[in-house]
């Protein structure tokens, strides 16, 4: 074993020893009837299949309450997730991010696929596999359910698991209004308002934001505003819907080579800078989901989705062009009783993607095409407690997937029109858990898993079609166990993994704008996680997350060069995020965040890696009550206090072309401020 790992091992273990001996001796010295009023609250998921609490699940899923979401008042969606063991979200600038669960979907060069997300129950992920998370706006949300690992029974395509965004759903009847006004360095500058409205029958949310910044690079102005109308109807059974937008405007730096990172990092690309790239969008998302309850027993679940959206980007090498429209509808037929669950239905997801390549000198024709994608799903789940404290859970997926691509450019003599029929793909899941005592359990779990190719990916070296490229399938094994209110102060959560991929899904570049996809091999990804929660008192609050893991090639041959051995670049070996809040004084919040990110290597040879990092950051908060009705806080960030210099996001395997340096590198941001006050109205 590495000395890396030992290292990492320790100290986990001697945080966990600390904590447990702490709580021990809290126990004792503390009266039990206080204890009970500090416990920590029960943590209840909604896998997008049935109810459950977390605590009967066989399977690694994790969770990030309202309140963590909360203190994120810049609503940076990478230091929200990043709390999870096993999820390393990287942003290089703004509309630039790239989302992985246990190093899977590393290796895509910019965005995040491999991984299914969801607003609700509304698909984020498009017809390709392409997950945009960017719009999502933490301000409107009031959990977040991570699903790790190939959970293809559940959620059909995606080989590193699911996340599910839970928008906010206020339980009184009184009116609500939150508004909330943020600047920062950077001409930083945030305001959002948010309402809920009741009625007789269910209430509905309605919620404006405007953002807007000019960055740390050269060439990273951004702007965005957003929108979401979202509620319930309830009458016979329950009827939620939801509608968002985005209009986005964001200049491009890119990445740049290490020499600049090191002596320059604020600058952008010299040739993205040159032609001052940008992309725009916009984007609309709707979708309603009924639940009609049959019987005592029976209920249907019927969920209708569709998305929109129109963008176009500038870059060094050419303009595109692209737009999108997706439809989705599952119905899914649950049964209850007893002990017992099952779960069966249907999914449909339909996509429908335009797009054309113009000249940078005259905005000609270059290239035009249309791609329909449909994905056909049949899934049934069963789950069973056949003693009080054993659970046993079955699923199974059933996938078709269908592409094609039509060739509308005329002017040229080749027709790159093409068909294509994945094999049926069955993913069965397999699980266990045992409570063996009101506060711990343990789980076991197998299941299999897919990824389909995205569009870069579907396409040879020349532009056609590739109709022998295979979907990239694995197995995943887990271990785990839960142990929630031990001496009612402390929860935890370890798991250990063990993944195999084949078909490796890997992009491959031509020239800075040409990309193609090809099947390379295999893979093992092992790790270790852990994620505590440590409230002494009803002053202090600690949360620590650990993750350690060791992903190598196993067979990969490209370009007539064996990797196998070498480690899978971009996936940092080692992750640790420790969160202290304290309450000393009335109507004051003080927190401490502390993160370390490894090593990760920047290519398939090894021969290119980054450095570990670390930063800090503090908030402090003070929150001001005007009579019964009216709250205000105000809050103030550091962030980096340290002024580390480190890279927030890497491009994996950056080529070098007209022999200049590979550009690996985005560079995080310096020491930065925020300050936040936000007016509640009940």
């Amino acid at each position: 074993m590495p000395v890396g790992y030992r290292r990492l091992i320790f100290v986990i273990w001697q945080c966990a020893a600390f904590l447990f001996a702490n709580a021990v001796e809290h126990v004792v010295n503390t009266d039990s009837t206080r204890l009970k009023s500090i416990q920590l609250d029960e943590l209840l998921v909604s896998t997008y299949r049935y109810h459950a609490n977390i605590r009967q699940l066989a399977a690694p899923v994790q969770i990030i309450r309202s309140s963590n979401i909360e203190r994120n008042e810049a609503g940076d969606l990478s230091a929200t997730l990043n709390q999870i063991p096993g999820i390393n979200m990287q942003s290089g600038t703004f509309q630039t991010t790239k989302f992985t669960i246990r190093g899977i979907g590393s290796r895509s060069p910019y965005s995040t696929n491999r991984t299914r997300a969801y607003l609700d129950n509304i698909p984020l992920t498009t017809g390709d596999g392409t997950t945009v998370m960017d719009d999502v706006e933490l301000g409107y949300i009031e959990k977040i359910e991570i699903t790790k690992g190939p959970h293809s029974a559940w959620y059909g395509s995606g080989m590193g698991g699911a996340v599910r965004f839970v928008t906010k759903q206020i339980p009184d009847n009184n009116q609500n209004i939150a508004s909330q006004f943020s600047a920062g360095t950077y001409d930083f500058r945030k305001f959002t308002v948010y309402t809920h409205i009741p009625n007789a029958s269910g209430y509905t949310n309605l919620g404006l934001t405007s953002l807007s910044g000019d960055g740390y690079r050269q060439n990273s102005n951004f702007k965005r505003k957003s929108g979401i109308v979202s509620g319930l109807f309830s009458n016979k059974g329950k009827l939620n819907y939801l509608l968002t937008f985005s209009d986005v405007h964001a200049q491009t730096p890119s990445s740049i080579d290490e020499e600049t990172f090191r002596m320059s990092p604020s600058n952008a690309a010299p040739n993205w800078l040159s032609v001052a790239g940008y992309k725009a969008y916009e984007r609309i998302l709707a979708g309603i989901r009924s639940d009609l309850p049959i019987n005592q027993q029976w209920k249907n679940l019927l969920t209708v989705s569709g998305s929109w959206y129109d963008q176009y980007e500038l870059r060094p090498f050419n303009h595109l062009d692209d737009r999108a429209m997706s439809f989705s509808l599952q119905d899914n037929v649950v049964f209850n009783k007893n002990n017992m669950t099952i779960s069966t239905g249907i999914e449909w997801l339909h996509e429908n993607y335009f797009w054309r390549i113009l000249a940078n000198n005259d905005l000609s024709e270059l290239q035009k095409a249309t791609e329909l994608r449909n994905q056909y799903n049949a899934f049934f789940g069963f789950e069973g407690r056949f003693h009080p404290s054993l659970t046993f859970s079955l699923a199974g997926n059933l996938n078709a997937t269908t592409y094609s691509v039509q060739d509308l450019f005329e002017t040229d003599e080749i027709d790159y029109s093409e068909n294509y029929f994945n094999k049926l793909i069955f993913s069965p899941k397999l699980g266990l858990n045992y409570r063996y005592s009101d506060q711990y359990s343990i789980y076991t779990s197998i299941g299999h898993g897919f990824s389909n190719p995205t569009v870069e990916e579907s396409l040879d070296s020349e532009g056609f079609l590739n109709p022998y490229l295979k979907p990239e399938q694995g197995w995943t094994m887990d271990v785990g166990m839960r142990a929630n209110n031990i001496t009612n102060t402390l929860f935890a959560d370890f798991s250990a993994y063990y993944i195999l991929l084949h078909d490796l899904l890997v992009t491959k570049r031509l020239s800075e704008s040409v990309f193609y996809g090809a099947n390379a091999g295999t893979a093992i990804l092992k790790g270790l996680e852990l994620q505590l929660r440590y409230k002494p008192s009803e002053l202090i609050q600690l949360t620590g997350a650990f993750n350690a893991s060791e992903n190598r090639f196993k067979t990969f041959i490209s370009e007539d060069i064996d990797y196998a051995g070498k480690h899978l670049p971009g996936i940092p070996e080692m992750h640790a995020h420790v969160d202290m809040q304290t309450n000393l004084f009335r109507n004051w919040e003080f927190n401490a965040v502390y993160t370390f990110s490894g090593k990760q290597y920047l290519n398939d040879a090894n021969t290119a890696q980054t450095g570990s990092w670390q930063t800090i950051n503090l908030r402090s908060a003070y929150t001001i009550d005007l009579g019964k009705k009216i709250q205000v806080q105000c809050v103030v960030h550091v962030n980096n206090l340290l002024n580390e210099h480190y890279a927030s996001m890497v491009l994996i395997n950056a080529p070098s072309f007209g022999g200049r340096a590979p550009r690996y590198y985005y560079p995080g941001m310096p020491r930065n401020f925020l300050f936040t006050i936000r007016l509640a109205v009940k």
